[in-house]
């Protein structure tokens, strides 16, 4: 009788090498995805910021000032929007201009304006600021800012007060920003 030694598959040692190295290229792949999304939503928040720039640039080459936020007439978020709907009629916090917000001048064309990750009409993503507390009718300047995800050297460079928040608009680097030492965000000002 024959015994033939003849092998027919693979060993354990040798699928579990196929199997480690496709992991590690896997986790290669999503690690390099991951990084592209974050990437991705981050120059969409700038690109929103363009064009709220652009809008509120249209309105105060409208009216002269610019829309009101909605606590004490100075600040707002995506969350309550007066400066993208307008305030109410009879609002004691909006003077010194009119009342109507983006949205409703058609200056953009979207009546909330969406972030990628949080992209509820409730959600809190993008905050306007007006510069001065006391002054409700103190709508000659703003400031916009947000959190990028994967842009720090963008949130340095943008001459504004935080370094690691995206801060644009004429008052940038000017004023504090109220929603960051409120704690909306989590974190403070560095």
């Amino acid at each position: 009788m024959k015994y033939y030694s003849h092998k027919a598959g693979f060993t354990v040692l040798e699928l579990l090498v196929v199997i480690s190295l496709m992991s590690l290229l896997f986790s290669a792949i999503y690690t390099a995805i991951n990084s592209s999304r974050e990437k991705t939503r981050d120059i969409v928040r700038v690109q929103a910021f363009s064009q709220l720039e652009i809008a509120l640039s249209l309105y105060y080459d409208k009216y002269g000032v610019y829309p009101c936020g909605d606590n004490n007439g100075r600040y707002d978020s995506t969350i309550s929007k007066p400066f993208i709907n307008g305030a109410e009629e009879g609002d004691p916090k909006c003077t010194g201009g009119p009342k109507t917000g983006l949205f409703d001048e058609g200056f953009i064309t979207e009546e909330w304006i969406k972030d990628p990750i949080n992209s509820q009409p409730d959600g809190w993503s993008y905050f306007y600021q007006l510069p001065d507390v006391t002054a409700y009718d103190h709508r000659g300047s703003y400031v916009l800012y947000t959190r990028l995800e994967d842009k720090p050297d963008m949130m340095k460079r943008d001459g504004g007060k935080c370094d690691n928040f995206y801060e644009v608009g004429p008052d940038a680097g000017v004023v504090d920003l109220i929603f960051v030492e409120l704690g909306f965000f989590g974190v403070s000002c560095n």
